[in-house]
């Protein structure tokens, strides 16, 4: 029932499950697809031999939908990937420098985070950094802790409790 049938839909993450669930509710509104299966007609639509056909396909559309919108985490910073390593283990100017006046300026330093944030971050998929801190980090999450103010007009976060870490059972 889906030869021939053009349609899209919006979801908040494109997964096999997700995506199947989203054509079902499309079917209810072609008037030859009302009571189908969407999983079934997807085999058909894509003629494929086994369940694995559809949720390969499925897996591809997810990626094309991802690929096209991705930007490298180094072209982000516009830093060499040295630096981006630094950042990530905790060692470069990014990670110590402290506003004061006369003297460095964070602020000015890192204002590339800031453009990036209103430039990519709505609508763009930021990937991970390639960098070793992340290696078989499975559910590619990160969090920045500070453990004082980067400004010296400022308290700094109280994020000191989150960000704890006993790094013998890590």
């Amino acid at each position: 029932c889906l030869e021939g049938a053009t349609f899209n839909f919006d979801l908040s993450e494109c997964t096999v499950d997700n995506f199947i669930a989203a054509l079902q509710t499309k079917m209810t509104t072609i008037g030859a697809c009302a009571g189908k299966d969407a999983w079934r007609e997807m085999l058909s639509l894509i003629d494929g031999q086994s369940d694995s056909d559809v949720r390969d396909r499925i897996e591809g559309i997810c990626a094309a939908a991802y690929t096209s919108e991705t930007v490298e985490f180094d072209t982000l910073l516009d830093k060499e990937k040295q630096f981006v390593e630094e950042f990530f283990d905790g060692g470069n100017k990014w990670n110590y420098e402290v506003d004061e006046a006369a003297g460095p300026n964070l602020a000015k330093d890192a204002s590339r985070i800031t453009s990036v944030d209103s430039k990519f971050a709505g609508d763009t998929m930021l990937p991970f950094p390639d960098v070793h801190n992340f290696e078989g980090c499975e559910l590619r999450a990160a969090m920045c802790c500070y453990v004082a103010a980067r400004d010296v007009d400022y308290e700094p976060e109280d994020n000191s409790d989150a960000c704890y870490m006993d790094f013998s059972k890590s």
